[in-house]
């Protein structure tokens, strides 16, 4: 069942008359119609008697007044309780700058490679690159100048214990 069919028939009993409904609505006359008809013949009985003075409510579509205005106001609900689920999702979503610290050697093999998903991932994350050795690299995040260092362990860092256990 169509939503915009029961905001069509509610119009319509409100307005008293289909061309009234039209004019409220921004639709055309045949648009309130074939709504009214195909809900109608959906729902396999009338609503509406419709003649030259406007409309009447049968007995069905006098109960069915208050169910239309039920399931409208529950989508209503329905798509506001969707509305703050996105919100709250991607409040959730990671954000922000992302400063990388790499090599040279990581940049040819390793940086293409993961960017691609990690961005895809995380689009609301922006990166910045900064090549450098991996000796200035561990200087740099000691002193918070980056965010994230990616080097290979070169030997000027294996042969220091102390940058080693860094690294």
């Amino acid at each position: 069942m169509r939503t915009e069919y029961l905001i069509y028939f509610l119009e319509t009993v409100k307005a008293g008359s289909l061309n009234k409904a039209s004019q409220l609505l921004g639709v055309t006359h045949q648009t309130i119609s074939t709504g009214m008809t195909n809900l109608e013949n959906e729902l396999d009985v009338g609503l509406l008697i419709r003649d030259k003075q406007g409309i009447t409510l049968t007995p069905a579509g006098a109960e069915a007044v208050a169910f239309a205005q039920k399931i409208l106001e529950d989508t209503e609900q329905f798509k506001g309780a969707m509305a703050a689920f996105k919100t709250a999702a991607s409040a959730k979503e990671p954000a922000g700058h992302l400063d990388v610290l790499y090599t040279p050697l990581i940049n040819i093999w390793v940086i293409p490679y993961l960017t691609g998903p990690f961005l895809k991932a995380y689009p609301q994350i922006t990166l910045h690159f900064t090549e450098m050795e991996g000796v200035e690299i561990l200087k740099a995040l000691q002193n918070k100048k980056g965010d994230l260092g990616i080097f290979a362990l070169s030997s000027a860092i294996r042969s220091n214990k102390a940058l080693c256990a860094q690294a």
